[in-house]
């Protein structure tokens, strides 16, 4: 937020008659950054529900100020206020400072699965000097076991891996004993990965795993921290098979993942997926299950497969607005070949123009009171991630796959051109054609060109002689001049550098 002078009756300079007016002075307290952090100190974008988060805002002075405040706010994903808190300060002296909020339960704002916006502002004398955002998702927390299928008999796998889905943890922890209560489970290990071996010569003996045993499994998900945030709802049960009394043999594949020409993009998305059946036994009742990113997005059953037969089965899973996704299917059956029984793809999605690379922000940067664009014209994205560009012919700019979150676009001042911003809040994945960035030429300013702007703000400056209000006017940088009613700044300007013109009261007010 600019922090603005502004000189109104009573408190404008008095020239003579005439009422002089200095505008838009910028602050000299800003934020260098904002961030979020786990219970360990470490940066993250992604957080479980029961997890605690840290909250940093660092700053910049530039000009001596009496205390610099901050405000921490969180957003939740539909745009609500859900924490405030402005109880941290730091003294306003020149260099950088920051202020920190530690270990706040998520429990405390979480009110569903999404994208939550944490704001910093520092703040001096009451007025917001600046703002910046960060965004960070919280899930759910669950893990989701999906190989070996409960209740499998008679599985032949070397070694056996054990496979998950899962959301919102850092890292797994896994469990298998011959008990459900898992009092004393014969072998426990952990990955970051979302499936794992058992080991194929255990060092000790009670870890080897026999025919015809009932053995459980199950998955508790970890925070940075070794806290458990997420754990499978119930324990999986598989045995294996104790000695082969047949040739024959069954091997169902996931043999490929494509996506449907006959989708409608981006609200109608349908994925083919091929299943052969390359083993000598016919299967029944197959369970086929598709994850988009991780995320389960349906399943399905084939009814029979004969042994050399295949079947493509069609999915419908909606909405997808991602240029690319990551679709996983599995098949939930234990056969001789087990590696074949999941395939990951990524699939590219077809989306129009206007869905590609979002979320987006499209504008023009105008010449003020016209719809001329200027090119070459440097503009500056602040906010959840920083960017810049260069206008186009027309004074076109844009700026593609950005992150949900409040953004600035700025527009710096040139030598030719005043600057000028707008800001932009992005909610969803889509196109953001916004207003056009107006900007001032400078030689407009001051008739006849007589005076720079700066020029002109020295000549009176050096004619104000109270220390209060130059100490006031420190650290920001002036930014208009008008005479009012009416009247030409150069002359004014000339009357004053003269001494035929004399500043008899100078008062100052702040506006936002």
């Amino acid at each position: 937020m600019k922090k603005i002078f502004s000189l109104i009756p009573g408190s404008w300079f008095l020239i003579t008659g005439s009422w002089f007016l200095a505008t838009s002075l910028f602050a000299s307290v800003n934020i260098t950054k904002v961030s979020v952090m786990d219970s360990l100190g470490n940066s993250r974008t992604s957080f479980s529900s029961n997890e605690k988060i840290s909250m940093r805002i660092e700053s910049n002075c530039t000009s001596a100020v009496s205390r610099i405040y901050y405000r921490f706010y969180i957003m939740n994903p539909s745009g609500v206020q859900v924490f405030y808190h402005d109880g941290n300060s730091t003294e306003g002296n020149v260099g950088s400072g920051a202020a920190s909020l530690r270990n706040i339960p998520l429990s405390s704002v979480y009110s569903s699965v999404g994208i939550y916006t944490f704001k910093g502002e520092v703040v001096v004398d009451g007025i917001v000097q600046d703002s910046k955002s960060t965004t960070f998702t919280i899930y759910s927390p669950q893990v989701t076991l999906t190989y070996p299928p409960d209740g499998v008999k008679d599985l032949i796998d070397k070694p056996v891996t054990f496979r998950w889905m899962s959301s919102g943890a850092s890292k797994y922890k896994i469990y298998v004993d011959d008990e459900m209560s898992f009092f004393n489970p014969i072998w426990t290990d952990e990955t970051s990965a979302s499936s794992i071996s058992y080991p194929l010569n255990p060092s000790e003996d009670r870890q080897k795993l026999s025919g015809g045993v009932v053995y459980y499994w199950k998955v508790e998900g970890l925070s940075a921290d070794g806290s458990v945030v997420a754990t499978s709802p119930t324990p999986f049960s598989f045995s294996l098979k104790e000695e082969s009394q047949s040739t024959s043999f069954r091997n169902i594949a996931i043999t490929d993942i494509k996506y449907d020409l006959s989708s409608n993009p981006p609200d109608a998305i349908k994925i083919i997926v091929d299943v052969a059946n390359q083993g000598s036994q016919s299967v029944s009742n197959l369970k086929i299950n598709l994850f988009i990113d991780g995320a389960p997005a349906g399943n399905s059953v084939v009814s029979s497969l004969l042994p050399g037969s295949e079947k493509n089965i069609i999915f419908a899973v909606g909405k997808i607005y991602r240029e690319t996704v990551l679709v996983t299917a599995t098949a939930d059956i234990a056969d001789e070949v087990t590696k074949d029984n999941i395939l990951t793809k990524a699939i590219s999605i077809p989306l129009p123009d206007e869905w590609r690379n979002v979320p987006k922000i499209i504008g023009r940067v105008v010449v003020k009171g016209t719809k001329n664009g200027v090119s070459g014209i440097r503009v500056k994205l602040e906010g959840v991630v920083n960017r810049e560009d260069v206008t186009k012919p027309g004074g076109l700019y844009k700026f593609e796959k950005l992150s949900p979150g409040q953004y600035k676009v700025k527009v710096e001042e040139t030598d030719d051109y005043f600057g000028g911003e707008i800001q932009v809040n992005i909610a969803d994945e889509r196109a953001y054609p916004v207003d056009d960035i107006e900007i001032e030429p400078k030689e407009k300013l001051t008739e006849g060109k007589k005076y720079t702007i700066e020029e002109s703000w020295k000549i009176v400056k050096d004619k104000i002689k109270d220390k209060k209000i130059l100490e006031e006017l420190a650290g920001y940088k002036i930014y208009e001049f008008n005479v009012l009613p009416y009247g030409d700044v150069g002359e004014v300007v000339d009357g004053i550098k003269q001494g035929k013109i004399k500043i008899e009261n100078v008062r100052l007010k702040i506006v936002k």
